[in-house]
C-alpha cells in the first residue's frame, strides 16, 4: 500500500489559476483507450476520451503512476471530475475523492471562459476551485476501502454558440438537494486508482447524465517537479 496523502477538492473563498496547464486525448475513438500525460509541477493536467458510444451504460476510468513513476508522487495529485449538466440545468457539479477535513460550503466563486470543448471548460473550473483549496486529505487508512467522495455544487450558465461553449459560474458554493444522475465510486488499484461511473437510472446512456466524453482534471500542488500519469478509459 504506497504512502502518501491523497489529493482533495476544497472549495475556497478566492481561488488562483495555475499558469500551466496540459490537455490530452487519445488519438483513436475506440475503446478501450489508454493516454499518457505529464502534470506540470505547480500546474493541471485536463485528460478527455474520444466520445462515449450512445448505448454505454458504465465507465472505467484508471490512474496509474506511467513507467517508473514514484507512487509518493502520485499520490499527492488532485483528482476532479465534473459532472456535465442535462439541458436546462444550472448547477455545476464536482465531485472530489479523499477530501480533508475543512469547510466545503458557503465559499464565493467566479469563473467565466469559453472555448469549443465543454468537457475542458467543466474541469477547468473544478480544478480552479481545488487549486485554492487545502492539502490533500489522509488516504492510508481508507486506502482499502471504496474511496470517501463529495461533491460541491454551484450555479452555473452554459451557452453556446458559432462551435463555442461559455461556462460562467457565479455564486456560493453549496451541498446539492438533488443527487447527481450518475454514480460514483472508486478503489484502489495497485499503485494506482480506479473510478467507476454509472448512470443512476438502470439502463440510462452515460451521454445523458455526463456528457459527450469522460474527463478527469489532474492537479499537481507541487512546484518541485512534474508527475507522469497513464489514464484508461473503458466502457460498457
Amino acid at each position: 500500500m504506497p504512502g502518501g496523502r491523497r489529493g482533495a477538492l476544497v472549495l475556497a473563498a478566492t481561488a488562483a489559476v495555475a499558469a500551466l496547464f496540459v490537455l490530452a486525448a487519445p488519438a483513436s475513438g475506440n475503446f478501450p483507450q489508454s493516454i499518457e500525460s505529464t502534470v506540470p509541477a505547480g500546474g493541471e493536467s485536463f485528460v478527455t476520451s474520444s466520445p462515449l458510444p450512445p448505448t454505454a451504460t458504465s465507465a472505467t476510468v484508471t490512474l496509474t503512476p506511467s513507467g517508473s513513476e514514484s507512487p509518493s508522487a502520485f499520490d499527492e495529485l488532485t483528482e476532479v471530475m465534473a459532472v456535465a449538466p442535462t439541458p436546462g440545468t444550472k448547477l455545476l457539479y464536482c465531485i472530489g475523492l479523499y477530501l480533508a477535513a475543512g469547510q466545503y460550503y458557503g465559499d464565493p466563486l467566479g469563473f467565466d471562459e469559453s472555448g469549443p470543448q465543454l468537457a475542458f471548460l467543466l474541469l477547468k473550473a473544478c480544478l480552479q476551485i481545488a487549486f485554492g483549496g487545502q492539502s490533500a486529505g489522509p488516504r492510508a487508512a481508507v486506502a482499502s476501502t471504496a474511496c470517501p467522495q463529495k461533491g460541491i455544487a454551484i450555479g452555473m450558465r452554459i451557452t453556446s454558440s458559432g462551435g463555442q461553449y461559455g461556462v460562467r459560474v457565479k455564486g456560493r458554493t453549496h451541498r446539492s438537494s438533488r443527487r447527481p444522475g450518475v454514480v460514483v465510486a472508486c478503489r484502489r488499484l495497485g499503485s494506482g486508482l480506479q473510478i467507476t461511473l454509472r448512470a443512476r437510472k438502470r439502463g440510462q446512456p452515460l451521454t445523458q447524465v455526463l456528457g459527450p466524453q469522460l474527463g478527469i482534471g489532474l492537479l499537481n500542488r507541487s512546484t518541485g517537479r512534474s508527475v507522469a500519469v497513464n489514464t484508461a478509459f473503458a466502457v460498457r
